[in-house]
């Protein structure tokens, strides 16, 4: 058994990750940037998530690598694809700004990770998971922190929060030959 396992159909891995950055820093630019006219337009289209572009090189390389590091561990004979792309990207919602969608990431990735830069203390925000008749089997409700793997076939939806401040998800995908 591994320490930190999530034993929901043996699909699920959590830790909770202490890595050195500047959170606030990384919090505003999101917040920022999330209000852009290119990731306003994107979210008109119902696409509430944006690729963290060269500006965060150094979070989004610590990030991957962190990742990188876990799966090697839960799975040490893996080996990544050259169509593995290293892009981490935010989704970012309040109460206002959301978009409940069941969704997975079978056609992008072997393995979906989530890092929860930042958690509001409120009702909703969870992460739900459906069986493949897309009946909700599991909710994860995360806090700061907390970082979890699950495969990309899963399909899921994160839940509006009620509250004005940002939930921001940090998301990466790895696929695996």
């Amino acid at each position: 058994m591994i320490d930190n396992y999530l034993d929901i159909n043996s699909y699920f891995y959590k830790t909770k990750l202490n890595i050195k950055y500047d959170k606030k820093a990384i919090m505003d630019s999101i917040i920022n940037d999330y209000f852009t006219e290119d990731v306003q337009r994107l979210r008109s289209t119902g696409n509430y998530n944006f690729v963290l572009d060269s500006k965060y090189k150094e979070f989004n390389e610590l990030m991957y690598r962190t990742y990188e590091v876990i799966l090697k561990k839960l799975l040490p004979n893996m080996v990544k694809s050259t169509r593995c792309a290293d892009r981490v990207w935010a989704y970012v919602s309040n109460n206002k700004y959301n978009n409940p969608v069941i969704h997975n990431h079978k056609d992008t990735a072997t393995f979906n990770a989530v890092y929860y830069l930042n958690i509001p203390n409120a009702k909703g925000g969870e992460l739900e998971f459906y069986d493949n008749e897309q009946k909700p089997v599991f909710y994860f409700k995360p806090e700061e922190g907390d970082f979890i793997i699950f495969p990309g076939e899963v399909d899921h939806k994160p839940l509006p929060c009620d509250s004005e401040e940002f939930r921001i998800a940090i998301n990466m995908e790895y696929i695996c030959v």
